[in-house]
């Protein structure tokens, strides 16, 4: 889950069914104790696996925007005025990998975000359930950055 830097009455939070849950502190309803969303993704047009990290882009004068990883491989960016488009972009993370002298690609599942848009408003840093770092980039690339763990 995330506070919008933006608005501190927004609330995201990713969900185990791939789908992310959008609370709006102002006008959400409290049933049991709990405030239910006011707005959640299609889950067709979600992630195929559960939502393990997502972070709100600071860059934009809407403060509507975000970025979800699943270990299903995919960072979606999503406009939460737009949700029934589903995400407005979406970004394997996939990488080569040399195996046996030939190029196999392969699905990273992404566990872990962090975002700084001073740094770089298009660039990610993804953390996989493989012990990779990722550095992703809105503009449709992924390399690998570090490998921690053990093979």
């Amino acid at each position: 889950m995330a506070f919008s830097q933006k608005n501190p009455d927004l609330l995201v939070g990713g969900a185990y069914s791939g789908q992310l849950c959008f609370f709006d502190k102002r006008n959400s309803t409290v049933k049991n104790g709990g405030i239910t969303p006011s707005l959640t993704t299609h889950i067709e047009k979600s992630h195929h696996d559960p939502v393990y990290d997502v972070y709100w882009l600071t860059t934009g004068k809407s403060g509507t925007e975000c970025v979800s990883t699943s270990t299903d491989g995919r960072l979606l960016w999503w406009d939460m005025r737009m949700l029934e488009n589903g995400p407005t972009e979406e970004l394997s993370l996939v990488e080569n990998f040399n195996i046996n002298g030939e190029a196999k690609p392969k699905i990273l599942g992404g566990t872990s975000l962090e975002y700084n848009a001073d740094a770089s408003p298009l660039k990610f840093l993804v953390g996989t359930e493989q012990g990779y770092v990722l550095q992703a980039n809105r503009r449709k690339s992924v390399e690998i950055g570090m490998k921690f763990g053990i093979d």
